[in-house]
């Protein structure tokens, strides 16, 4: 019984889905849309890291979205995106 409890959960572990890390791309692309709107290079690199840090692929992808004013982020990724907006006022406003 032990057993098949463990392979169990070695299962659920192994199946589950991998978040994808941003890309660097998707920093670049962050940075130039910031950039665009914005206009302080600075404090856009420093959103740009902390987004890094916070958000997954996707995450990334309904951020940059945003920004460009092309979507607003659904109701499932509503608390990545107000995660990252709390680091990064956190964390970027502070020191810009």
């Amino acid at each position: 019984m032990k057993a098949i409890a463990l392979a169990c959960l070695a299962l659920s572990v192994l199946s589950a889905p991998a978040l994808a890390a941003p890309t660097d791309g998707q920093k670049a692309a962050f940075r130039a849309v910031c950039i665009g709107t914005i206009g302080n290079a600075e404090l856009c690199g420093c959103e740009a890291d902390v987004a890094m840090d916070v958000l997954d692929e996707h995450g990334m992808n309904v951020l940059i979205a945003a920004m460009n004013g092309t979507s607003t982020p659904s109701p499932q990724d509503q608390a990545a995106y107000d995660h990252y907006l709390d680091e990064s006022n956190r964390i970027c406003t502070s020191s810009h």
